[in-house]
């Protein structure tokens, strides 16, 4: 199965839950690369981000269907995204993806999205897959966020080595794309880092904050971006040291 994902959290998270049904996963971390690494190798399903560098997910799935064309190959694209606008779902389906599913990801949707189109990748026995998914609103603490990884302490605990050693290059980034003025630049990063703190707070403080950022980035309001960024960074720092400690405590007997 090819993954196409450009936010390294989201990689780890995706390719954890893959492999542990079965699944043999090779990554491009943009659309450009999934569109070579689709010519290169059959898959038997794609996994493709909407929002990616140098091609997006919609434009790399536009030219893997254009190459298809008249050669009766037609490779099963999901689409991945963060995005709940109106209408997303119907602009990935007219690009010629074949499912649909929102991010911060649930392991449920993931895989029915997949069964839907290969049938399941297990057996009447196999367990349940855990839900990967961030905890509602309310205080972060060791005991919901393993609930939402579903009780899956190795897979919380990767994915928080991820998200510790990422969140400082995205801020960075987005601090950097911010001082030389770069709006794209400065929502790219936004989002990757929206996509990132998603993955255990999906309401309030760090995610709102990062989601402020991108859309007045988006909207060339780089005024609107740097009077939410002081607080984005604040929020971030705080989220991190919360999931700091919790990766502790799943090192504890």
């Amino acid at each position: 199965m090819l993954v196409a994902e450009d936010n390294p959290t989201n990689q780890k998270l995706v390719v954890l839950l893959l492999e542990q049904q079965g699944y043999q996963v090779v990554l491009a971390a943009n659309g450009e690369e999934a569109v070579a690494r689709s010519a290169e190798q059959p898959f038997d399903l794609i996994l493709m981000d909407v929002q990616m560098p140098r091609l997006s997910g919609i434009e790399a799935t536009v030219a893997i269907r254009e190459r298809e064309r008249g050669t009766g190959v037609h490779v099963p694209i999901v689409a991945l995204t963060a995005h709940a606008m109106s209408g997303d779902r119907e602009r990935c389906l007219a690009a010629g993806m074949d499912g649909y599913v929102a991010k911060p990801l649930r392991s449920n949707e993931l895989f029915a999205a997949i069964d839907a189109l290969l049938g399941p990748a297990g057996s009447p026995g196999t367990p349940a897959t855990p839900e990967a998914a961030a905890p509602e609103a309310g205080p972060l603490d060791a005991a919901s966020l393993l609930a939402g990884f579903g009780g899956n302490r190795t897979l919380l605990g990767e994915v928080i080595d991820m998200f510790l050693a990422d969140t400082p290059r995205l801020l960075s980034e987005a601090r950097g794309a911010l001082e030389r003025g770069d709006a794209a630049a400065l929502a790219a990063s936004a989002h990757a880092l929206k996509g990132s703190l998603g993955l255990f707070a999906q309401t309030g403080g760090a995610y709102e904050a990062a989601r402020s950022v991108e859309l007045a980035a988006r909207a060339g309001d780089l005024l609107g971006s740097a009077g939410r960024f002081p607080e984005l960074e604040e929020a971030a720092r705080q989220l991190s040291e919360e999931v700091q400690a919790i990766r502790r405590s799943l090192q504890e007997p």
